[in-house]
């Protein structure tokens, strides 16, 4: 009888024999690695080894408030210089760019006309004069007769015309204070001290009654309207310091104040306008310029009542997990951490705020408090509540 010998058993024994062995090495290795893992967690002592981090405290520190802003300068008064009467400009005494003072003449207009209507009404007013002094005579020449010797119509009568001779010189002088007003203004006149800006009609042109002659502008104060968040306005009051700088000057600081502060946004950018006064009396700066500047506010830090101020926390501190912010602050009885230290860090959800000129910090607003310590160094491997070693 012929037996069937397979050739490649030795082989499968081999393999099975090589994988036996694998197997067992490698649970070996395991055995190893864990009884080297729990030897390298644990201290002389016996006690679990924290994980190593680096500790801060949420300190008070004063908030600088500033607002910066841009925008270009403007005249504190800007006046269209109109005419009160219609005629002809006879006379022209100013040109663009002239300095002026309150009450300079500009123009002058026509004349003629007005001083005719004048002396009308001078003519008129003398004889509404002559009338009343008539009636006043008339009136005490019947008043000095007895009852018998005048009627009471008669008393009745004098007593009417010199009524009316009263009104009719009262209505003359008022003509006349019209037409004396009205020549006086032939003669146009800067209403305040400063620049010409523009002048829209000259010499020889025919001027309407309000019709703007020339523009006048106030050059040695001069304003800017600014525009700055709703974050800013709350705290942004008149007199608060403005400094300024442009490119017109280079390195040279201007200083202004805010003068008024508007109590409603803009309706396209909903942002504040807040006014800002400059005094330019050396005129080194001209509307048009083109400024950056920056509201200071007043300190928000008493040091020596300690009030105020704003609780920063290192931004490194903070973690966001699922649209919320947290921190992990560490439990101390002495509320201090010295090198080794072991503490228990609890995850704790706070609510923070960026500041624009404290780029590492937030501002805290709540869920911590001043002096707490908080992990700032090896937070990836915090739980809820960790058994932390306070490292350098």
């Amino acid at each position: 009888m012929r037996t069937n010998s397979n050739p490649s058993h030795p082989l499968f024994v081999l393999l099975a024999i090589a994988i036996t062995v694998i197997l067992l090495g490698a649970g070996i290795l395991v055995r190893v690695r864990v009884s080297a893992s729990q030897a390298a967690s644990t201290d002389p002592s016996g006690q679990e080894m924290a994980t190593a981090v680096r500790i801060a405290h949420i300190e008070r520190r004063a908030q600088s408030l500033k607002a910066d802003f841009h925008g270009f300068l403007l005249p504190m008064t800007r006046l269209s210089v109109s005419a009160h009467v219609a005629g002809e400009i006879v006379q022209q005494w100013v040109e663009i760019s002239d300095q002026v003072e309150a009450g300079q003449a500009l123009f002058k207009i026509d004349d003629a006309l007005r001083a005719i209507e004048y002396r009308q009404a001078q003519a008129s007013l003398a004889r509404a004069q002559s009338q009343h002094e008539l009636a006043v005579a008339n009136w005490k020449r019947i008043e000095s007769m007895s009852d018998q010797a005048s009627s009471s119509m008669e008393r009745i009568g004098a007593q009417t015309q010199l009524k009316a001779a009263l009104a009719d010189q009262q209505r003359a002088e008022a003509t006349v204070r019209q037409a004396a007003l009205l020549l006086e203004r032939t003669t146009v006149h800067s209403p305040i001290d400063g620049v010409v800006s523009d002048i829209y009609l000259r010499e020889g042109e025919f001027v309407q009654a309000s019709q703007p002659l020339a523009e006048v502008i106030e050059v040695e104060r001069l304003k800017l309207v600014a525009e700055v968040e709703d974050r800013d306005v709350v705290w942004i009051k008149p007199n608060h310091e403005v400094v300024l700088t442009t490119d017109a000057w280079p390195g040279q600081l201007f200083s202004a104040r805010v003068s008024r502060v508007y109590p409603r946004p803009l309706s396209t950018s909903r942002k504040f306008q807040v006014e800002i006064e400059l005094n330019n009396a050396e005129q080194r700066l001209r509307p048009g310029f083109f400024v950056q500047g920056t509201i200071n506010g007043p300190a928000t830090f008493d040091t020596a009542s300690g009030a105020g101020g704003i609780l920063l926390i290192p931004r490194e501190a903070v973690v966001k997990l699922y649209g919320q912010h947290f921190c992990y602050v560490a439990q101390s009885t002495t509320g201090q951490a010295r090198l080794g230290d072991l503490l228990r860090v609890v995850r704790t959800a706070v609510e923070v705020l960026p500041i624009r000129s404290e780029p590492r910090h937030y501002q805290l607003v709540g869920g911590a408090a001043e002096g707490d310590m908080v992990v700032t160094k090896g937070i990836s491997h915090l739980l809820e509540e960790t058994t932390v070693r306070v490292t350098h």
